[in-house]
């Protein structure tokens, strides 16, 4: 119970980097990124990253993960401050964004079609 626990607050913390590497065809995490690029396709986005405090890696390195509300609202700051970039939760918000816009282009299409 000890190892499953361990396991689980790895993938927490790591997310789908803490997956395990197989011997052969490939790996769990391979396999689970296939998925959650499939589930984006559809509009289901899942984080890869892990929870919360796993977003920002470069932006919140020293920064204590122990108080939660403290971090949310530092990272909150820190994002407001340096503005938007390549990667990180910008990179995720933009993946929703563009589903968004290329569901609504379908959505503007079908409709004009049945008119």
């Amino acid at each position: 119970m000890t190892a499953d626990l361990s396991r689980l607050s790895e993938l927490k913390k790591r997310g789908i980097e803490a997956l395990p590497e197989f011997d052969g065809s490939g790996s769990l995490k391979d396999e689970v990124g296939q998925l959650l690029s499939e589930l984006a396709d559809e509009g289901v986005f899942l984080v890869r990253v892990g929870e919360l405090e796993s977003w920002l890696p470069t932006l919140m390195n020293g920064v204590s993960r122990e108080d939660k509300a403290r971090w949310a609202m530092l990272a909150a700051e820190k994002i407001e401050v340096v503005g938007e970039r390549e990667e990180d939760v910008w990179a995720f918000i933009r993946g929703v964004d563009e589903h968004l816009q290329r569901r609504v282009g379908e959505l503007a299409t079908e409709s004009q079609t049945r008119d």
